[in-house]
This record gives C-alpha cells, structure tokens and sequence, in this order.
C-alpha cells in the first residue's frame, strides 16, 4: 500500500519522487481548484433558475405640469413574450382631462388610437389598431421547387392589416444575383389577404445564402427576408412562423412544409417578444387639478397584466396680480390721462389663456393705446400664456370728456378655462375745480374785427361769490356786449 507521500507524488510527478509536497503545495492547490469548480456549478444553478425577463411598462409626463396647461404624455411597453388582446389603462387624477391626440407607434409605424373613458379611466383597444401599424411582408419563398426551378420559384406576399393595400410598380428583388422581379399594375392585396408571384427573372440560388427584398413603387424598402439556403429539392421551403410574424429576427422564420397562398400556421399575436409599442396622448390639468398628482398605468394581454410603477408629479399653478393706476387722480374736462395697466404672475405655474379688459367711466373716452382698441369705450387684450415672474404691462390714454360727480373704471383679469382665477379693479377718480377759455390757440384777426372768447368754469363743489378775472390782450379792446 502506497503511502500519502506517494499517492500525492504520482498526482503531481508519477513515481519519480520528484515532487514531495512538503509544504501543503499540493493541498492548497487541490483546495483551490476545488472552490474554483464550486463556484462554477453555483453560478450556472444560478444562470439556469433565474426567471425570464418579463415585460415592463413606464409612464411619463411632460417635464412641467401646469394648470390649464395641456401636454403629452406616453406609456412604453416592452414585450417579452408573444401577446394577443393587448390593451392599455391609464388612471387619471381628479382635475385631470383626455385632451385628444392620441397615437400608438410600433416599428416606426404611427397609427391614430382613441380611448374610452369610464369615470377617471382611459381604455384603449390596441389590437385593431396595431393591425394600422404594420405593413406587407414576404411571407414564404419557395426557392428550391421539386424537379427543375425554372418557373416554379415563387414569393407569398401577405398583407397583415385591416385594409386592402395596392401594391402595383412594387418590385421584389433577389439579394444574391441583385435581379429584379416587378409586379405588375392592378394588383392588389385584401385585407388579411395573400398575393402568390412567381420569381421570372432566371432562377434563384439554391447553395448559398440569398435574401428577398420588397420595395415600393417610390422604391423604398418595405421588407426583407432573413439570409437562406434550400438544397433539399422538395416541398419544404423558408416561411415565417407564427403566420406574418415579423420581428426582423431570424427566429420569424422557419423550414417546413409550403403554404402558397395559405397561412402558415402557428398562432398570429398582436406584439411578439422583443418588439416594444409607444402609446402617446395628450392631458389637460383642469383649474381643480391637485397641486401632487398621482397615475396609474397597466397593459393587459393574453399573457396577463404589466403595470407600471406608480409616479406623482408636481403641478404648478399661477398666480395673477393685477395692478391699474392714472397719471392724475383729480381731473377736468379735456385733460389728457394716461393710464398704465400691469398684469405679473406670482405663481408657480404658467398661466395659460391670459385675458385683460378696462371699462372706461362714461365721462372719459380713449385716446389712445399699445392694445388693441374695442368699442362702446372698453379695451381688450389678451396673452396666449404667462411664465411664472413674467410681467406684462399696457398704456393707453384717455381724455375727460365730461363733467361728473366721479369717475369710476372697471379693470378685470382671469385666465384658464372656468376661468381657474378672475380679478376685478375698481379705479376712482374726481373732478378738480378748472376755469378753461376758448379758444386757447393762436388766430388771426383783421382790424376791426371782433375776437370772440367763451369761460368756462368747472365747480364740481359749487361755489358762492365767485368773480373771475381776465387779461385782455394787447391790442382788442374789451366789447360790453358779450354775454
């Protein structure tokens, strides 16, 4: 019986006795190898039961949500297993509208999609609307016929939407010789409709790998088959499994048994793994929108429900001040006065839908203004939107046009829709004791002619004893007779 000593040796020399493992080389090279091995087995065990990725779903807003703001929002869904019935759920805070515009995208292809809404739930159906996103694909290719080729190649196009689709000057071309085969005009394909051509450019090859491609009229490119080769020289040929699935993977298509102008079997989803939609629409905060507001996505399908993580976002809301004044506060008839008008927001959020009027006292009439001017002596102006801190401020004149006891002028402001804030100015003015003589303007008189001139005094607190004084010019002599 050998000893350790040798038992060790042989492992690591034979039986020279070359090696003595003296100082525990041996073990700790035989304990390292050891672990390294285990933690080998563990990370697989690990690898092998890990659960498959499984779909997910995000919900974004605009970067600012204000009140009586309108923006666009989006729902990303990402698919991890082939899916049918596919619909999407949004609910949305109190204060919160649909504001239209929705649209679902997949692949790159747009398509209009309106919800349904039950109470603060938007629904959409997503299944016959994905149908508008997606377009005619080479189906089956048959390039290796039984017998001889010439004149038994053929292409399967499908048209896997919900509406017939004419695809006349189309052209299909061969990837491999780059010949092209064109369709001729008049042909169109029905909805979930089949279109068999046969390949009459020479014959396709058979022992390398070859591709189809299909382009448009406009000869841009509509689809593409994976790189193939048939050698088998029988009834088998390339064709997507499920029927019309189209990834742009090479996993779309399989080698089996040929359906010309039938479906190929397998079961057509909505999504299939991999592929990813956008669902895009806009909302509206209503003036009764919360300053937090909180939403809740999920899409269902087949395969079951995906919800998103719930988020809250920030609502901004404004907060107008408005501010009127004149140039004077005691006035008289023909003065000229300036009024000056400042709108400011306060707030934290943009103000949208921005109107401003002033009523004029019926003993003033505008003169003049940098806003547009409205009849029956009113102003109106208006501002698409206010940015918090922005300040807008208006001048306009306006002559007394009459005597009154006072003179009051109305300023209003609001904006959004309700309107979300309203605010109402009251301005007083009063008249001033004023003594006017008419004319008050150069003329020219000749020798003997008579210059006539009125007085008028305003009293608007009446007045006992009065006496008035003038200075005649030089040259007129006063006539007692005027009145």
């Amino acid at each position: 019986m050998k000893s350790l000593m040798s038992i060790k040796s042989d492992w690591e020399g034979g039986n020279s006795g070359a090696h003595r493992d003296i100082d525990g080389t041996f073990w700790k090279n035989y304990f390292s190898k050891l672990l390294r091995f285990s933690l080998t087995v563990v990370l697989l065990l690990q690898l092998i039961l890990l659960p498959a990725l499984s779909s997910s779903l995000s919900f974004s807003a605009p970067s600012k949500i204000d009140i009586s703001g309108e923006g666009a929002y989006e729902m990303n869904f990402a698919c991890s297993e082939d899916a049918l019935g596919l619909s999407a759920l949004l609910q949305i805070p109190d204060g919160f509208d649909y504001a239209g515009d929705a649209k679902i995208i997949l692949d790159g292809m747009p398509s209009t999609c309106e919800p349904s809404q039950t109470g603060r739930s938007l629904e959409w159906d997503l299944s016959g609307v994905l149908l508008s996103c997606q377009h005619i694909v080479v189906n089956e290719w048959e390039q290796n016929p039984e017998g001889t080729d010439g004149g038994k190649e053929w292409i399967e196009l499908y048209n896997p939407t919900s509406r017939e689709i004419d695809i006349s000057g189309w052209k299909l071309v061969d990837g491999y010789y780059g010949k092209t085969v064109y369709i001729p005009p008049g042909t169109v394909i029905g909805a979930d409709g089949y279109q068999l051509l046969s390949w009459t450019n020479g014959s396709l090859i058979n022992s390398n790998l070859d591709c189809i491609l299909l382009l448009d009229a406009e000869g841009r490119e509509v689809d593409l088959t994976s790189y193939a080769k048939d050698e088998k020289n029988n009834n088998l040929c390339w064709a997507r499994y499920a029927n019309g699935r189209d990834t742009d993977g090479d996993p779309d298509w399989r080698f089996q048994v040929a359906t010309p102008g039938l479906s190929n079997g397998g079961i057509s989803s909505d999504i299939y793994t991999g592929e990813s939609l956008h669902l895009m629409f806009n909302l509206s905060a209503g003036c009764g929108a919360p300053s937090q507001a909180s939403f809740f996505a999920e899409m269902l399908s087949s395969v079951g429900k995906t919800s998103a993580p719930a988020v809250t976002f920030e609502v901004g809301r404004a907060n107008l001040s408005l501010s009127a004044w004149p140039d004077r506060f005691d006035i008289a008839r023909g003065d000229e006065i300036t009024w000056t008008v400042l709108l400011e927001n306060d707030g934290n959020g943009a103000a949208y839908g921005v109107s401003v009027n002033a009523t004029m006292h019926q003993g003033l009439q505008i003169a003049a203004t940098d806003s547009p001017n409205s009849p029956n002596n009113v102003l109106n102006w208006s501002y698409a939107s206010l940015a918090p801190g922005q300040r807008e401020q208006v001048t306009f004149k306006a002559e007394v046009a009459s005597i009154q006891g006072s003179y009051s002028s109305l300023f209003q402001a609001g904006w959004g829709p309700g309107p979300c804030q309203e605010m109402d100015l009251v301005c007083m003015q009063s008249p001033r004791t004023a003594i006017q003589k008419l004319p008050d303007q150069p003329r020219s008189l000749a020798v003997g002619g008579l210059a006539g001139f009125e007085i008028h005094a305003d009293l608007p607190g009446g007045a006992r004893e009065l006496w008035i004084n003038d200075t005649i010019p030089r040259g007129l002599i006063y006539n007692q007779k005027g009145n």
